[in-house]
């Protein structure tokens, strides 16, 4: 007996802020303001892969705005990704440096 695979369709996301206009999107990425999908500065999974954002930091900004079947969700910008995330992740440490014959 087959099992009848479930499709959950939600709406989509809009970023203030943030162009998100694939129309637009592709002019940029044809005029070559962009160096493709995958640039840092689009708003896409690529895009936020190379910005250094983990799957988990993307995942909990979705969970946080609540993505809703109708209606807009995501009303935050992409630069308040849990910041908690990436500082436990990134490994980041501290780097005392001297400088000598200065003025």
């Amino acid at each position: 007996m087959y099992r009848i695979p479930r499709q959950y369709e939600f709406a989509r996301l809009n970023l203030t802020y943030t162009l998100m206009s694939k129309h637009k999107l592709l002019e940029l990425v044809t005029t070559g303001i962009v160096s493709g999908w995958d640039d840092p500065r689009m708003p896409t999974i690529c895009g936020f892969r190379r910005r250094g954002y983990t799957p988990e930091s993307i995942k909990a900004l979705l969970q946080r705005d609540r993505c809703s079947k109708s209606g807009q969700y995501g009303s935050g910008t992409s630069a308040a990704l849990p910041e908690e995330e990436l500082n436990r992740t990134a490994g980041v440490e501290w780097l005392c440096c001297v400088l000598l014959g200065g003025p």
